[in-house]
Protein backbone atom coordinates (compact mmCIF):
# COMPACT_ATOMS: atom_id res chain seq x y z
CA UNK A 1 0.00 0.00 0.00
CA UNK A 2 2.71 2.65 0.93
CA UNK A 3 6.77 2.35 -0.20
CA UNK A 4 9.10 4.64 1.14
CA UNK A 5 9.91 5.92 -1.68
CA UNK A 6 6.52 6.80 -3.70
CA UNK A 7 3.66 8.53 -2.91
CA UNK A 8 0.35 6.59 -2.31
CA UNK A 9 -1.21 5.27 -5.72
CA UNK A 10 -3.86 7.57 -7.00
CA UNK A 11 -6.43 4.18 -6.83
CA UNK A 12 -5.59 4.55 -2.95
CA UNK A 13 -6.19 8.21 -2.42
CA UNK A 14 -9.59 8.43 -4.09
CA UNK A 15 -10.50 5.70 -1.55
CA UNK A 16 -8.89 8.52 1.06
CA UNK A 17 -11.01 11.36 -0.67
CA UNK A 18 -14.67 8.48 -0.33
CA UNK A 19 -14.17 7.94 3.10
CA UNK A 20 -13.66 11.60 4.10
CA UNK A 21 -16.72 12.46 2.13
CA UNK A 22 -18.19 9.41 4.31
CA UNK A 23 -19.54 7.74 1.65
CA UNK A 24 -20.48 4.41 2.43
CA UNK A 25 -23.71 3.77 4.84
CA UNK A 26 -24.08 0.30 6.88
CA UNK A 27 -27.20 0.33 4.28
CA UNK A 28 -26.44 -2.09 1.55
CA UNK A 29 -29.39 -0.77 -0.64
CA UNK A 30 -29.39 -1.21 -4.06
CA UNK A 31 -28.78 2.32 -6.16
CA UNK A 32 -29.87 2.89 -9.88
CA UNK A 33 -27.33 4.28 -12.16
CA UNK A 34 -27.49 6.02 -15.13
CA UNK A 35 -23.86 5.57 -16.88
CA UNK A 36 -22.12 5.82 -20.02
CA UNK A 37 -20.94 3.20 -21.90
CA UNK A 38 -17.85 1.98 -21.70
CA UNK A 39 -14.76 3.20 -23.54
CA UNK A 40 -14.24 -1.16 -24.61
CA UNK A 41 -17.72 -0.39 -25.82
CA UNK A 42 -16.92 2.53 -27.71
CA UNK A 43 -14.05 1.10 -29.18
CA UNK A 44 -15.87 -1.99 -30.04
CA UNK A 45 -18.43 -0.01 -31.95
CA UNK A 46 -15.60 1.69 -33.71
CA UNK A 47 -13.79 -0.98 -34.99
CA UNK A 48 -17.15 -2.59 -36.56
CA UNK A 49 -17.55 0.97 -37.86
CA UNK A 50 -14.58 1.22 -39.80
CA UNK A 51 -15.38 -2.56 -40.88
CA UNK A 52 -18.87 -1.75 -42.34
CA UNK A 53 -17.46 1.03 -44.40
CA UNK A 54 -14.56 -0.63 -46.32
CA UNK A 55 -14.59 -1.15 -49.93
CA UNK A 56 -13.80 -4.16 -51.90
CA UNK A 57 -10.26 -2.72 -52.58
CA UNK A 58 -9.35 -2.31 -49.00
CA UNK A 59 -9.83 1.74 -48.82
CA UNK A 60 -12.30 3.17 -46.68
CA UNK A 61 -14.97 5.72 -46.84
CA UNK A 62 -14.61 9.05 -46.22
CA UNK A 63 -15.51 10.98 -43.11
CA UNK A 64 -19.07 11.55 -43.08
CA UNK A 65 -19.90 7.60 -43.77
CA UNK A 66 -18.13 6.80 -40.60
CA UNK A 67 -19.87 9.19 -38.75
CA UNK A 68 -23.15 8.30 -40.03
CA UNK A 69 -22.39 4.42 -39.38
CA UNK A 70 -20.98 5.32 -35.57
CA UNK A 71 -23.90 7.56 -35.09
CA UNK A 72 -26.44 4.62 -35.61
CA UNK A 73 -24.25 1.96 -33.76
CA UNK A 74 -22.63 3.64 -31.06
CA UNK A 75 -24.00 2.31 -27.85
CA UNK A 76 -26.50 3.92 -25.80
CA UNK A 77 -26.20 5.01 -22.20
CA UNK A 78 -27.54 2.55 -19.80
CA UNK A 79 -28.88 1.95 -16.53
CA UNK A 80 -27.65 -0.73 -13.81
CA UNK A 81 -29.14 -1.44 -10.11
CA UNK A 82 -25.86 -1.95 -7.93
CA UNK A 83 -25.28 -2.27 -4.23
CA UNK A 84 -23.79 0.70 -2.62
CA UNK A 85 -21.37 -1.87 -1.62
CA UNK A 86 -20.33 -3.03 -4.87
CA UNK A 87 -19.09 0.27 -5.13
CA UNK A 88 -17.25 0.77 -1.91
CA UNK A 89 -15.73 -3.00 -3.09
CA UNK A 90 -14.22 -1.87 -6.26
CA UNK A 91 -13.38 1.53 -4.50
CA UNK A 92 -11.26 -0.52 -1.62
CA UNK A 93 -9.93 -2.92 -5.34
CA UNK A 94 -8.38 0.17 -6.94
CA UNK A 95 -6.84 1.36 -3.21
CA UNK A 96 -4.81 -2.24 -3.89
CA UNK A 97 -4.13 -2.22 -7.60
CA UNK A 98 -4.47 1.51 -8.40
CA UNK A 99 -6.32 2.67 -11.75
CA UNK A 100 -5.34 1.21 -15.23
CA UNK A 101 -6.17 4.02 -17.30
CA UNK A 102 -8.10 7.36 -17.12
CA UNK A 103 -10.70 6.08 -19.07
CA UNK A 104 -11.45 3.21 -15.58
CA UNK A 105 -11.11 6.62 -13.05
CA UNK A 106 -13.69 8.61 -15.63
CA UNK A 107 -16.12 5.65 -15.18
CA UNK A 108 -16.04 5.35 -11.64
CA UNK A 109 -16.42 9.13 -10.91
CA UNK A 110 -19.98 8.07 -13.05
CA UNK A 111 -20.75 5.83 -10.21
CA UNK A 112 -19.14 8.04 -7.29
CA UNK A 113 -21.39 11.00 -8.30
CA UNK A 114 -25.02 8.68 -7.80
CA UNK A 115 -24.48 7.33 -4.44
CA UNK A 116 -23.07 10.98 -3.14
CA UNK A 117 -26.46 11.79 -4.62
CA UNK A 118 -27.91 8.09 -3.12
CA UNK A 119 -26.50 9.13 -0.01
CA UNK A 120 -26.67 12.81 1.19
CA UNK A 121 -30.23 14.73 1.02
CA UNK A 122 -28.80 18.06 1.46
CA UNK A 123 -28.48 19.52 -1.71
CA UNK A 124 -25.66 21.95 -1.02
CA UNK A 125 -23.49 18.73 0.81
CA UNK A 126 -24.20 16.49 -2.75
CA UNK A 127 -23.01 19.07 -5.07
CA UNK A 128 -19.95 20.51 -2.52
CA UNK A 129 -19.22 16.16 -2.27
CA UNK A 130 -18.52 16.11 -5.98
CA UNK A 131 -16.38 19.15 -6.52
CA UNK A 132 -14.52 18.56 -3.58
CA UNK A 133 -13.92 14.46 -5.06
CA UNK A 134 -13.42 15.63 -8.72
CA UNK A 135 -10.63 18.58 -7.29
CA UNK A 136 -8.68 16.03 -4.92
CA UNK A 137 -8.46 13.85 -7.63
CA UNK A 138 -6.91 16.62 -9.82
CA UNK A 139 -4.78 18.23 -6.99
CA UNK A 140 -3.25 15.08 -6.20
CA UNK A 141 -2.31 14.31 -9.82
CA UNK A 142 -0.80 17.61 -10.14
CA UNK A 143 1.21 17.14 -7.08
CA UNK A 144 2.45 14.11 -7.90
CA UNK A 145 3.61 15.83 -11.53
CA UNK A 146 5.30 18.86 -10.09
CA UNK A 147 7.52 17.25 -7.22
CA UNK A 148 9.88 14.78 -7.41
CA UNK A 149 10.25 12.69 -4.16
CA UNK A 150 13.28 11.99 -2.32
CA UNK A 151 14.27 8.61 -1.53
CA UNK A 152 12.78 7.51 1.81
CA UNK A 153 10.54 10.78 2.02
CA UNK A 154 7.23 9.71 -0.11
CA UNK A 155 5.05 9.71 3.20
CA UNK A 156 6.60 13.42 4.59
CA UNK A 157 5.57 14.64 0.94
CA UNK A 158 2.13 13.18 1.33
CA UNK A 159 1.32 14.55 4.48
CA UNK A 160 2.57 17.63 3.49
CA UNK A 161 0.35 17.26 0.45
CA UNK A 162 -3.15 16.76 2.97
CA UNK A 163 -2.09 19.60 5.57
CA UNK A 164 -1.07 22.33 3.55
CA UNK A 165 -2.96 21.78 0.31
CA UNK A 166 -5.54 19.80 0.42
CA UNK A 167 -7.15 21.39 3.39
CA UNK A 168 -6.10 24.29 1.85
CA UNK A 169 -8.41 23.55 -1.47
CA UNK A 170 -11.63 22.17 1.15
CA UNK A 171 -11.81 25.58 3.09
CA UNK A 172 -11.27 27.83 -0.57
CA UNK A 173 -13.75 25.47 -1.95
CA UNK A 174 -16.55 26.09 0.64
CA UNK A 175 -15.91 30.42 0.43
CA UNK A 176 -16.50 29.38 -3.55
CA UNK A 177 -19.54 27.74 -3.02
CA UNK A 178 -21.18 30.48 0.15
CA UNK A 179 -19.10 33.79 -1.02
CA UNK A 180 -16.49 35.37 1.59
CA UNK A 181 -18.93 35.87 4.38
CA UNK A 182 -16.52 35.78 7.87
CA UNK A 183 -18.33 34.12 10.64
CA UNK A 184 -16.61 32.09 13.28
CA UNK A 185 -18.18 28.89 11.40
CA UNK A 186 -15.33 28.95 9.02
CA UNK A 187 -11.60 27.68 8.89
CA UNK A 188 -11.04 23.76 10.79
CA UNK A 189 -7.77 23.68 8.28
CA UNK A 190 -5.73 23.84 11.71
CA UNK A 191 -7.85 22.32 13.99
CA UNK A 192 -7.11 19.10 15.79
CA UNK A 193 -10.54 17.94 16.49
CA UNK A 194 -12.90 20.02 13.96
CA UNK A 195 -16.20 18.57 14.48
CA UNK A 196 -15.78 19.57 18.14
CA UNK A 197 -14.63 23.18 16.98
CA UNK A 198 -17.55 23.80 15.43
CA UNK A 199 -19.60 22.57 17.52
CA UNK A 200 -18.52 25.12 20.15
CA UNK A 201 -18.42 28.14 17.66
CA UNK A 202 -21.61 26.61 16.49
CA UNK A 203 -23.27 26.38 19.98
CA UNK A 204 -21.45 29.86 20.90
CA UNK A 205 -23.03 32.02 18.00
CA UNK A 206 -26.26 30.94 19.22
CA UNK A 207 -26.10 31.32 22.97
CA UNK A 208 -26.68 28.04 23.98
CA UNK A 209 -24.01 25.31 25.17
CA UNK A 210 -23.48 21.84 24.35
CA UNK A 211 -25.31 20.48 27.70
CA UNK A 212 -28.24 22.78 26.44
CA UNK A 213 -27.86 20.92 23.20
CA UNK A 214 -28.11 17.40 24.51
CA UNK A 215 -31.36 18.46 26.83
CA UNK A 216 -32.86 19.97 23.58
CA UNK A 217 -32.89 16.26 22.24
CA UNK A 218 -34.13 14.32 25.17
CA UNK A 219 -37.33 16.82 25.69
CA UNK A 220 -37.48 16.37 21.43
CA UNK A 221 -38.28 13.00 21.82
CA UNK A 222 -41.82 13.72 23.22
CA UNK A 223 -42.51 15.21 19.71
CA UNK A 224 -44.97 17.35 21.04
CA UNK A 225 -43.18 20.91 20.32
CA UNK A 226 -41.50 22.55 17.76
CA UNK A 227 -37.61 23.55 17.94
CA UNK A 228 -38.48 27.01 18.62
CA UNK A 229 -40.83 26.51 21.39
CA UNK A 230 -38.30 23.44 22.87
CA UNK A 231 -35.67 26.37 22.68
CA UNK A 232 -37.72 28.56 24.59
CA UNK A 233 -38.36 25.73 27.65
CA UNK A 234 -36.91 26.04 30.70
CA UNK A 235 -34.32 23.30 30.48
CA UNK A 236 -34.05 23.28 34.62
CA UNK A 237 -33.96 19.58 35.90
CA UNK A 238 -33.94 18.25 32.16
CA UNK A 239 -31.92 15.12 31.66
CA UNK A 240 -29.46 15.11 29.34
CA UNK A 241 -30.17 12.87 25.80
CA UNK A 242 -27.66 9.64 25.93
CA UNK A 243 -27.32 9.42 22.26
CA UNK A 244 -26.47 13.42 21.99
CA UNK A 245 -24.27 13.58 24.56
CA UNK A 246 -22.39 10.60 23.43
CA UNK A 247 -22.09 11.73 19.44
CA UNK A 248 -20.69 15.17 20.76
CA UNK A 249 -18.03 13.46 23.73
CA UNK A 250 -16.68 11.17 20.14
CA UNK A 251 -15.44 14.50 18.46
CA UNK A 252 -12.60 14.70 20.51
CA UNK A 253 -11.58 11.32 19.61
CA UNK A 254 -9.39 10.14 16.67
CA UNK A 255 -12.21 7.84 15.08
CA UNK A 256 -14.55 8.54 12.60
CA UNK A 257 -17.87 9.97 13.12
CA UNK A 258 -20.88 9.29 10.43
CA UNK A 259 -22.08 12.39 9.02
CA UNK A 260 -25.91 11.73 9.71
CA UNK A 261 -25.38 11.26 13.75
CA UNK A 262 -23.27 14.65 13.79
CA UNK A 263 -25.60 16.96 11.30
CA UNK A 264 -28.67 15.45 13.26
CA UNK A 265 -27.57 16.63 16.48
CA UNK A 266 -25.95 19.88 15.28
CA UNK A 267 -28.86 20.94 13.10
CA UNK A 268 -31.66 21.76 15.50
CA UNK A 269 -29.31 24.99 15.70
CA UNK A 270 -30.38 26.21 12.81
CA UNK A 271 -33.55 27.93 13.67
CA UNK A 272 -31.29 29.97 16.29
CA UNK A 273 -28.77 31.38 13.86
CA UNK A 274 -28.00 34.90 13.20
CA UNK A 275 -29.47 36.67 10.26
CA UNK A 276 -26.40 36.66 8.55
CA UNK A 277 -26.03 33.09 8.84
CA UNK A 278 -28.62 30.48 6.80
CA UNK A 279 -29.07 26.89 6.78
CA UNK A 280 -26.63 26.27 3.39
CA UNK A 281 -23.41 28.07 5.58
CA UNK A 282 -23.72 26.41 8.48
CA UNK A 283 -24.70 22.92 7.04
CA UNK A 284 -21.47 23.21 4.54
CA UNK A 285 -19.22 24.84 7.17
CA UNK A 286 -20.34 21.77 9.36
CA UNK A 287 -19.77 19.44 6.36
CA UNK A 288 -16.26 20.99 5.81
CA UNK A 289 -15.05 20.07 9.36
CA UNK A 290 -16.47 16.90 9.22
CA UNK A 291 -14.19 15.95 5.81
CA UNK A 292 -11.19 17.42 7.69
CA UNK A 293 -12.04 15.19 10.99
CA UNK A 294 -11.87 12.67 8.53
CA UNK A 295 -8.50 13.27 7.08
CA UNK A 296 -6.74 14.02 10.32
CA UNK A 297 -8.20 10.29 11.39
CA UNK A 298 -6.54 9.11 8.11
CA UNK A 299 -3.24 11.33 8.77
CA UNK A 300 -3.08 9.82 12.38
CA UNK A 301 -2.74 6.08 10.91
CA UNK A 302 0.46 7.05 8.67
CA UNK A 303 2.92 6.37 11.95
CA UNK A 304 5.32 9.30 10.72
CA UNK A 305 5.82 12.47 12.82
CA UNK A 306 3.75 15.58 12.79
CA UNK A 307 4.62 17.23 9.95
CA UNK A 308 6.29 20.46 10.87
CA UNK A 309 6.69 22.44 7.90
CA UNK A 310 2.73 23.17 6.67
CA UNK A 311 2.38 26.25 4.27
CA UNK A 312 -0.52 28.49 5.30
CA UNK A 313 -1.91 29.31 1.86
CA UNK A 314 -1.39 27.46 -0.86
CA UNK A 315 -0.60 30.24 -3.55
CA UNK A 316 -2.13 28.32 -6.72
CA UNK A 317 -5.68 27.99 -5.30
CA UNK A 318 -8.16 29.97 -7.14
CA UNK A 319 -11.36 30.91 -5.40
CA UNK A 320 -12.77 31.60 -7.96
CA UNK A 321 -13.09 28.34 -10.42
CA UNK A 322 -10.82 25.96 -7.94
CA UNK A 323 -8.93 24.71 -10.78
CA UNK A 324 -5.06 23.71 -10.15
CA UNK A 325 -2.76 26.09 -11.70
CA UNK A 326 -1.56 23.36 -14.34
CA UNK A 327 -4.96 22.63 -15.15
CA UNK A 328 -5.48 26.53 -15.81
CA UNK A 329 -2.43 27.03 -17.69
CA UNK A 330 -2.82 24.15 -20.23
CA UNK A 331 -6.60 25.66 -20.63
CA UNK A 332 -5.23 28.99 -21.39
CA UNK A 333 -2.98 27.82 -23.70
CA UNK A 334 -4.92 25.24 -25.83
CA UNK A 335 -7.55 27.31 -26.22
CA UNK A 336 -5.22 30.63 -27.26
CA UNK A 337 -6.67 32.90 -23.79
CA UNK A 338 -3.07 35.11 -23.76
CA UNK A 339 -3.76 38.10 -21.51
CA UNK A 340 -4.33 35.72 -18.68
CA UNK A 341 -1.43 33.18 -19.22
CA UNK A 342 1.37 35.63 -17.64
CA UNK A 343 -0.53 35.88 -14.44
CA UNK A 344 -1.24 32.07 -14.39
CA UNK A 345 2.15 31.30 -14.87
CA UNK A 346 3.21 33.72 -12.05
CA UNK A 347 0.98 31.98 -9.66
CA UNK A 348 2.58 28.59 -10.82
CA UNK A 349 6.19 29.92 -10.41
CA UNK A 350 5.10 31.20 -6.92
CA UNK A 351 3.76 27.73 -5.87
CA UNK A 352 6.67 25.86 -6.74
CA UNK A 353 8.76 27.78 -5.15
CA UNK A 354 6.99 28.07 -2.40
CA UNK A 355 6.80 24.57 -1.75
CA UNK A 356 10.13 23.42 -2.10
CA UNK A 357 11.72 26.42 0.05
CA UNK A 358 9.00 25.00 2.74
CA UNK A 359 9.91 21.58 3.11
CA UNK A 360 12.96 19.43 2.25
CA UNK A 361 11.25 16.05 0.98
CA UNK A 362 11.88 17.19 -2.90
CA UNK A 363 14.73 16.80 -5.51
CA UNK A 364 13.37 19.43 -7.68
CA UNK A 365 16.01 21.92 -5.82
CA UNK A 366 18.55 19.94 -5.36
CA UNK A 367 18.34 18.62 -9.25
CA UNK A 368 18.27 21.12 -12.20
CA UNK A 369 15.01 19.82 -13.17
CA UNK A 370 12.43 21.58 -15.91
CA UNK A 371 8.78 22.00 -14.58
CA UNK A 372 6.38 20.28 -17.05
CA UNK A 373 5.07 23.29 -17.83
CA UNK A 374 8.18 24.23 -19.79
CA UNK A 375 9.31 20.93 -20.55
CA UNK A 376 5.62 20.42 -22.40
CA UNK A 377 5.83 24.10 -23.86
CA UNK A 378 9.12 24.90 -25.16
CA UNK A 379 9.45 23.08 -28.50
CA UNK A 380 13.17 23.17 -28.27
CA UNK A 381 13.50 21.00 -25.24
CA UNK A 382 13.22 17.15 -26.19
CA UNK A 383 15.65 15.42 -24.51
CA UNK A 384 17.63 15.53 -21.22
CA UNK A 385 20.46 15.15 -19.84
CA UNK A 386 19.98 12.25 -17.09
CA UNK A 387 22.95 11.28 -16.82
CA UNK A 388 24.26 14.41 -14.40
CA UNK A 389 21.81 12.73 -11.56
CA UNK A 390 23.60 9.17 -11.83
CA UNK A 391 23.27 7.98 -8.09
CA UNK A 392 20.25 10.22 -7.15
CA UNK A 393 17.68 7.34 -6.92
CA UNK A 394 17.60 3.87 -8.27
CA UNK A 395 14.75 4.42 -11.01
CA UNK A 396 17.56 7.26 -12.72
CA UNK A 397 19.94 4.74 -12.58
CA UNK A 398 17.67 1.83 -14.10
CA UNK A 399 16.85 4.63 -17.23
CA UNK A 400 20.78 5.82 -17.32
CA UNK A 401 21.26 2.10 -17.67
CA UNK A 402 18.31 1.43 -20.49
CA UNK A 403 20.01 4.90 -22.37
CA UNK A 404 23.48 3.19 -22.19
CA UNK A 405 21.90 0.20 -23.35
CA UNK A 406 20.15 2.14 -26.18
CA UNK A 407 23.14 3.70 -27.70
CA UNK A 408 24.72 0.18 -27.91
CA UNK A 409 22.03 -1.08 -30.20
CA UNK A 410 21.05 -3.30 -27.30
CA UNK A 411 17.01 -3.26 -27.59
CA UNK A 412 16.76 -6.46 -25.15
CA UNK A 413 18.84 -4.53 -22.63
CA UNK A 414 17.03 -1.35 -22.95
CA UNK A 415 13.53 -3.21 -22.89
CA UNK A 416 14.77 -4.49 -19.32
CA UNK A 417 15.79 -1.45 -17.78
CA UNK A 418 13.09 0.97 -19.12
CA UNK A 419 10.86 -1.38 -17.41
CA UNK A 420 12.48 -1.60 -13.52
CA UNK A 421 12.36 2.62 -14.43
CA UNK A 422 8.97 2.83 -15.11
CA UNK A 423 8.20 0.61 -12.53
CA UNK A 424 10.15 2.40 -9.74
CA UNK A 425 9.24 5.92 -11.37
CA UNK A 426 5.84 5.78 -10.88
CA UNK A 427 4.55 8.35 -7.58
CA UNK A 428 8.23 9.72 -7.38
CA UNK A 429 9.50 10.51 -10.45
CA UNK A 430 7.98 14.61 -10.83
CA UNK A 431 8.06 16.19 -13.88
CA UNK A 432 10.83 14.13 -14.57
CA UNK A 433 8.47 11.51 -15.83
CA UNK A 434 7.50 13.51 -18.44
CA UNK A 435 11.19 13.20 -20.41
CA UNK A 436 10.87 9.54 -19.13
CA UNK A 437 7.86 8.99 -20.81
CA UNK A 438 8.85 10.72 -23.81
CA UNK A 439 12.01 8.40 -24.51
CA UNK A 440 10.09 5.51 -23.45
CA UNK A 441 8.08 6.19 -26.85
CA UNK A 442 10.57 7.00 -29.13
CA UNK A 443 12.04 3.56 -28.10
CA UNK A 444 8.57 1.80 -28.68
CA UNK A 445 7.95 3.28 -31.70
CA UNK A 446 11.65 2.92 -33.18
CA UNK A 447 11.46 -0.42 -32.02
CA UNK A 448 7.99 -0.75 -34.21
CA UNK A 449 10.06 0.34 -37.29
CA UNK A 450 12.49 -2.17 -37.17
CA UNK A 451 10.49 -5.22 -36.77
CA UNK A 452 8.17 -4.37 -39.20
CA UNK A 453 10.78 -4.37 -41.81
CA UNK A 454 10.99 -8.01 -41.41
CA UNK A 455 7.92 -8.98 -40.78
CA UNK A 456 8.08 -9.61 -36.52
CA UNK A 457 5.43 -7.19 -35.37
CA UNK A 458 4.52 -10.11 -33.42
CA UNK A 459 7.66 -9.87 -31.35
CA UNK A 460 6.86 -6.43 -30.90
CA UNK A 461 3.32 -6.88 -29.40
CA UNK A 462 4.48 -9.33 -26.99
CA UNK A 463 7.32 -8.08 -25.56
CA UNK A 464 7.73 -3.75 -26.41
CA UNK A 465 4.16 -3.07 -26.86
CA UNK A 466 3.28 -3.40 -23.07
CA UNK A 467 5.56 -1.20 -22.00
CA UNK A 468 4.18 1.69 -24.26
CA UNK A 469 0.93 1.00 -23.36
CA UNK A 470 1.70 1.14 -19.42
CA UNK A 471 3.71 4.24 -19.61
CA UNK A 472 1.31 5.68 -22.35
CA UNK A 473 -1.95 4.85 -19.51
CA UNK A 474 0.38 6.38 -16.40
CA UNK A 475 0.80 9.29 -18.48
CA UNK A 476 -2.60 9.71 -19.09
CA UNK A 477 -4.03 8.96 -15.68
CA UNK A 478 -1.40 11.84 -13.98
CA UNK A 479 -1.95 14.40 -16.55
CA UNK A 480 1.70 14.16 -18.02
CA UNK A 481 0.53 13.79 -21.84
CA UNK A 482 -3.89 14.93 -22.98
CA UNK A 483 -6.30 13.08 -22.20
CA UNK A 484 -8.81 12.13 -24.74
CA UNK A 485 -12.55 12.82 -24.52
CA UNK A 486 -14.59 10.43 -26.75
CA UNK A 487 -17.67 11.50 -28.93
CA UNK A 488 -20.70 9.53 -27.29
CA UNK A 489 -22.56 9.57 -30.45
CA UNK A 490 -19.89 10.15 -33.36
CA UNK A 491 -17.07 7.87 -31.14
CA UNK A 492 -14.48 10.01 -32.33
CA UNK A 493 -11.41 11.12 -29.64
CA UNK A 494 -10.95 14.39 -29.12
CA UNK A 495 -7.90 15.36 -27.17
CA UNK A 496 -8.51 18.03 -23.92
CA UNK A 497 -5.38 19.59 -25.15
CA UNK A 498 -4.78 19.46 -28.84
CA UNK A 499 -1.72 22.27 -29.02
CA UNK A 500 0.03 19.76 -26.32
CA UNK A 501 -0.49 16.85 -27.90
CA UNK A 502 1.27 18.64 -31.29
CA UNK A 503 4.13 19.35 -29.08
CA UNK A 504 4.41 15.39 -27.25
CA UNK A 505 4.04 14.18 -30.73
CA UNK A 506 6.72 16.09 -32.24
CA UNK A 507 8.98 15.71 -29.24
CA UNK A 508 8.80 12.16 -29.60
CA UNK A 509 9.30 12.11 -33.25
CA UNK A 510 12.48 13.98 -32.56
CA UNK A 511 13.26 11.39 -30.21
CA UNK A 512 12.63 8.74 -32.79
CA UNK A 513 14.98 9.98 -35.38
CA UNK A 514 17.69 10.58 -32.94
CA UNK A 515 17.43 6.96 -32.02
CA UNK A 516 17.70 5.92 -35.69
CA UNK A 517 20.71 8.48 -36.23
CA UNK A 518 22.56 6.65 -33.35
CA UNK A 519 22.40 3.13 -35.11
Amino acid sequence: MFSLNKMPTLGYFNKVVCDSIGLWTSQDKGITFSVPAKEKQRREALKIAFSEIQKEDGSYGGLNELLSVTSRISPKQRNEIKKNKTVQAYVNYLSKEDFSSYHELVELREYIYVVIDARFSEQEVASFAKRYYELSIDYYSEFVREFTVKPAKALESYQYFIESILKQMIYVLRINCLGTIQHELGNYSKESWPLRSFADAATNLCNVSLHELNQFHEIRLSGRLSDLDIWETDFKATPVNTKSKQVIDRLSRNNRIKWDSFYSTMKPLVSLLPPAIDKEHFTLSAFTAFVTHNLNSHVSVLDISPCSEIDDSYPSLNAEDCMPVTERIDALINNFIVHEIDSSMEQYRNYKKNVMVANSFFLNNELDIPDTITFTYDIDLTDFPVEKFEGCTEWINEWIFARLALKSDNPVGALHHFKNAHELAKYSAGPLYLPFYLQVCAFCISQFKKLSISNEEDVFDRFYEPLGSEASSYAKLMGFSPRSIRDSKTLMPRSSAPLKEQLIIKKIDTLVEIIKSNH
